[in-house]
Parts: structure tokens; sequence; C-alpha cells
């Protein structure tokens, strides 16, 4: 299904990802809501899924944030108008709105983050703000208002407010309403304000990326978790100095070639990235088991019609000569055989596989051996006859 109307995938990637905004009317041309505002504030009830309460007022100068889990006497007390419940994370638990975030596996798997869904009351807004990653903005229900100005700084005035960063001023430059099935693309660090128009329901598909000082902060702890304390900085061409007080630019030299060096291990250099950027975000939503045994795998494949991922993982791989390794959840496989690199990209790529169309595959030893493990930490799921 083409999401992005008369735009390709490929025009939409070069010429508004993390560009400009798009308002893509009509993308879901059937579409149907995927899950109840009933069924959103049961999942709030739930303390291992993360839910937030905004209530308002009319002038929209003030935001009261809760944060849950909360119970069904709080959603009886709530006004008639000007709150928002905003749930986290709902394809965890909703299989139809799982389907629907594989609608834009267009970006790498570590790029995807989840779908949060929020439901308003008539005149509800979370105010005007702006997030530091791209989000895409599908009308569940009812119609929104959204109006989107510019790009946002830190430098960018904020509202006073001990715990939401909302914009103290917002020049708009697109005002649209989204009535089902509409879409809107918001690039990192557009402001953006949306209010509802009667009852309301938004699906919000965000893509995240870590900051630099992650990616550093990891790759340092990667890096001293396997080196050696016995490895020095060396100077045995050092001569005598003028300037004992000096620092030259040959010791600095020095250093960066040190720390250019953690990154000259490709291998490794993936390893740490890609654990970095799958870790599970609530890794007590697993419930790990004893492995089974290969024999137990093997019967396991001939019972059943298809492995599918369990919706909480977030698999990727990284290609190697004749290797890849895979990541689940913040975990690394090193996949060595024709067999088992099958599997690992398939799983990842697709989310699943069909047993009968990879048997062969599927009965390689380093294959089941893989299986057994992501099995045992609940990151796949067999599915039977």
């Amino acid at each position: 299904m083409p999401l992005f109307g008369n735009i390709s995938l490929e025009q939409f990637m070069s010429e508004y990802w993390q560009k400009k905004p798009l308002l893509i009317k009509n993308a879901f041309p059937d579409w149907q809501p995927l899950i109840s505002p009933d069924e959103l504030a049961g999942l709030a009830l739930e303390d291992f899924i993360e839910s937030r309460i905004l209530v308002g007022n009319a002038k929209f100068d003030s935001w009261q944030l809760e944060h849950g889990p909360f119970n069904e006497e709080r959603f009886a007390n709530l006004p008639k108008k000007h709150w928002t419940l905003l749930v986290q994370g709902v394809d965890q638990w909703s299989e139809p709105v799982a389907d629907l975030l594989e609608e834009f596996r267009f970006a790498p798997n570590w790029r995807v983050d989840d779908v949060m869904i929020s439901y308003a009351v008539d005149d509800a807004s979370v105010g005007p703000h702006f997030d530091n990653y791209d989000v895409f903005l599908i009308q569940g229900l009812g119609k929104r208002r959204w109006q989107v100005g510019g790009k946002c700084d830190d430098n960018t005035p904020l509202k006073e407010h001990p715990q939401l960063k909302i914009l103290a001023d917002m020049e708009t430059e697109n005002d649209w309403i989204l009535e089902e099935g509409d879409m809107l693309y918001i690039p990192p660090c557009y402001s953006h304000w949306g209010r509802a128009i009667g009852e309301s329901m938004t699906y919000s598909i965000g893509y995240t990326t870590p900051t630099n000082s992650d990616i550093i902060g990891h790759l340092c702890n990667d890096y001293l978790s396997r080196c050696s304390d016995k490895e020095r900085y060396t100077d045995p061409e050092l001569e005598v100095t003028e300037n004992p007080g000096e620092i030259t630019e040959a010791a600095l030299d020095k250093v960066k070639r040190i720390l250019l060096s953690i990154a000259d291990d490709e291998t490794q250099l993936a390893r740490a990235f890609g654990e970095m950027v799958t870790e599970a975000k609530n890794p007590d939503l697993f419930s790990p088991a004893e492995p089974i045994s290969q024999a137990e795998m093997l019967d396991l494949i001939d019972s059943s019609s298809m492995i599918a991922r369990n919706n909480c993982s977030k698999l990727s791989y990284f290609n190697l000569k004749d290797t890849c390794l895979l990541f689940v959840d913040g975990q690394s496989f090193d996949c060595n055989t024709q067999g088992s690199i099958q599997i690992a990209k398939q799983l990842a790529d697709s989310g699943g596989l069909i047993i009968e169309e990879m048997y062969e595959q599927l009965n390689d030893e380093a294959s089941t051996k893989l299986l057994i493990e992501l099995l045992a930490n609940d990151h796949i799921e067999f599915i039977e006859d």
C-alpha cells in the first residue's frame, strides 16, 4: 500500500525525511480503528505499561501531568474537556497495532521506536512542542487540528514547567485538520501543536536515534570492559624538551590514535553499536525459560508452521565476510553458517518465517542452536499448524 499517495518511498526519503513536514490526506483510505478508547484506557491500568494523563485548560496556558498506572476511579473523575491520555508501546500489546507498525519498516529496525496512541477529549492538547525524533501522526478516530511551525533548538524559549517542554511561543507555518486515515510526518525539532476536535485518537509512530554522547559513552564502556590495564600511552621517541610545561601536538596525535583504535576493529564496533541500539526498553516484559534440547527443537520445528518475532523484541544484523552478527534486544549472536545467516536475516527483515519454506536452513545445527537461545530468552515463538 502506498503510504505517501503519489509520492514514492524513495522520493519521500530524499525530499522530506528529516527535511520538511508532509501531510498525506487519506494515507489509509480504508482505515478502521485498531483499538477502542476503552481498550486504551485498560492498558493504562497496568503497571508494566507506560502511560500518562495530561490535563489542560481552555486557555492552553496550564498543564498538569500525571503518570500511570491509573485506576478506573481516576478516569471517572476526569473533566469533560481538555485532557489527553497517552499510552506508549501499544504495538507490544495489540496485534493490529503491531501490524500497522510493519508498514513503516522502510527505515532500519533499530531506528523504529514504538507506537504511542493518544486519546483526547474535545479541545484537548498537549501543547506546542518539538520532538528530537521523526514521527508519523495517523488520525485514528475523529479529527484533530495540527499547526506546524519551523525548526527549534536548545535555545528555543520554553514555558516554565517542571516536567513538560512546552514552547513559549510558536509561529505557525501550516495549519491542517486531519481526519481518520490522514497522516502527518513531522521531522525532528519541528514545532507542532495538535488540538482535538471532538473525541480524537492519534497513532504516533516514532523513530529514535541515540545521542552522540550515548554512542561515545557506550563504545568507551565497551572498550573499557575489554582492554587491559597493561596497555598504556608510550613515547619511546621522546626527545629533550626546552618547554616542559607544553603538551605537544605529537602527544595529542598519540591520544587521537588511541581513540581511533576503538573504531579500528569493525566487528567489535558493530557488536557494541548493535547491542546498544537494540537494547530492550523494558526487559521485564520477557519471560526467559530453560533452554530445550536440540532434539526437542527439531521436534518443535516439525510440529509448527511458523516462527514469529516477539512483538516486544527488536532485531537487527550486521553483515561480515561470510558471517553476520544478529542483534536481539541488546544481545549479539554470531551466525557462521549459511543456514543460520539466512534464518537471522529473515527474522530481522520480516519478523518471522514460514517453516516449510526454510526447512533445510532450520535443520542446520547452528540454526537450531540459535533458535534454542532465542526461544529460551522469549524473543521468538513457534506457531503450530
